[in-house]
């Protein structure tokens, strides 16, 4: 069977509705969350005349406008920072902040389940990267006491939400090894900002904890149905990522438009209580179902469910087959997850209904 990774491009996407090569399937592999990508499509024609279709250089040549910073500080202003500084994509903020914070003096306690492009930053920091067992903070206590004094600056590295578990680390514990061992903390909530919190600003945002936390950075790629990303972060290190951080001094800025547009998804956001209530029941709904079947879901409260299958190509086969059912689950395999952790990774959006739900349980429950 072959397993390698393939692109399959989409023709059409309505709500939770996409086409392939001709053939409409019901998709559960989108990052969605909030379903705005149909509400933001459909309000294309507000965005004002005249908007350049590009910022035709960085921000620090002829790429600046007002339009971002009035973004930025909306964004700092709610989650309770100094300031907020907006970056291309989630990728190229992570390889850009790491390197600026730390080098090979350094060290960077990491959760083993942190996203790619954090090890990425990591290695081109030259800083000395040291691994956690996922979501263990008995254990990234014994990392810490065994190696802090190794590194002149030590930097925690975790997610709010993971992206494949659909867990969260436990935030009272991390702060208090923050503080015993004089780290400095990144919080990544690409995967809670819109779905988790008050008025959808992640685990931490606007929060009395957030002021402890010295870095929290989000994503417009995800819930907010657009792109680009942000780090919200106290006034020195806002000037450290403007004078130092290569990848947002040496990358042409987002377009005036898109930005415009990621302004109106932030506030769209804000303001989809509605929304957040019907991913949290479906969300629920599709768990307890789920586990009547003879699959492993890992447990928690998101719209992320992972559906443990172990082998690589037993879970290849089952997506596989919900595909010839018209039901679009891709499925994770390694390296993305450990060997023999295989699984479906079920993503649940507000435009899902409990008829989609049933269809999906159904079929894995005949596949079973």
């Amino acid at each position: 069977m072959d397993n390698h990774r393939q692109l399959r491009p989409i023709t059409a996407r309505d709500g939770c509705r996409i086409w392939i090569g001709g053939r409409e399937y019901i998709d559960f592999s989108s990052n969605d969350y909030l379903g705005l990508s149909r509400a933001l499509a459909d309000s294309e024609s507000e965005l004002p005349q005249g908007l350049p279709s590009g910022a035709t250089g960085s921000r620090l040549l002829a790429g600046d406008y007002q339009w971002t910073h009035d973004l930025e500080t909306e964004l700092a202003a709610d989650f309770g920072y100094d300031r907020a500084l907006i970056f291309n994509s989630g990728y190229q903020l992570s390889v850009g902040l790491l390197p600026t914070l730390v080098g090979p003096s350094d060290i960077v306690f990491a959760d083993r389940h942190i996203h790619a492009s954090w090890i990425d930053g990591c290695c081109l920091s030259g800083a000395r990267l040291v691994r956690f067992a996922h979501n263990d903070t008995v254990h990234l206590k014994q990392r810490l006491q065994a190696l802090r004094a190794t590194g002149k600056t030590a930097l925690i590295v975790v997610e709010s939400l993971y992206s494949m578990d659909g867990d969260s680390p436990d935030f009272m514990t991390l702060l208090d090894l923050k503080a015993q061992f004089d780290c400095r903390l990144i919080v990544d909530e690409a995967h809670a900002i819109g779905v988790m919190g008050s008025q959808g600003l992640g685990m931490l945002g606007g929060t009395p904890l957030a002021a402890s936390v010295d870095f929290i950075t989000a994503t417009f790629g995800k819930a907010l149905a657009s792109f680009g990303a942000f780090v919200c972060c106290a006034e020195a290190d806002y000037q450290t990522l403007i004078q130092n951080c290569r990848s947002f001094i040496f990358s042409t800025a987002l377009p005036p438009s898109l930005i415009f547009q990621n302004h109106r998804a932030y506030r769209r956001m804000k303001a989809a209580d509605l929304e957040r209530v019907q991913l949290a029941r479906l969300a629920h709904s599709l768990r307890a179902a789920l586990a009547t079947t003879a699959y492993a879901v890992m447990p928690g409260t998101a719209p992320i469910i992972p559906v443990v299958i172990g082998e690589t190509e037993a879970t290849v086969a089952i997506a596989a087959a919900l595909r010839e059912q018209g039901l679009w689950c891709l499925p994770i395999t390694h390296p993305t997850v450990p060997q023999q952790q295989a699984r479906l990774r079920l993503s649940i959006t507000a435009a899902h209904s409990e008829a989609n739900c049933h269809t999906l349980v159904a079929a894995l429950s005949q596949l079973s």
